[in-house]
């Protein structure tokens, strides 16, 4: 049963970044959001004024 239900999330997981309307969702959001997985990956934490949270939320979420 635990096989089975692996392979089911599996096959969504794989169905879902396999769709090109996923794909291209997903590189249009990286293109527009860059700042947030560049400072949440790359970018170390004692570089930054504050925490990697509070720097994304006042810089990388800035509508104006």
């Amino acid at each position: 049963m635990l096989e089975e239900f692996k392979k089911s999330v599996s096959d969504i997981f794989y169905e879902r970044l396999s769709s090109p309307l996923y794909g291209s969702f997903i590189v249009s959001w990286l293109i527009w959001n860059w700042k947030i997985p560049y400072v949440s990956l790359f970018v170390d934490g004692s570089r930054l004024n504050t925490n990697k949270i509070e720097f994304i939320i006042s810089e990388a979420t800035d509508w104006k």
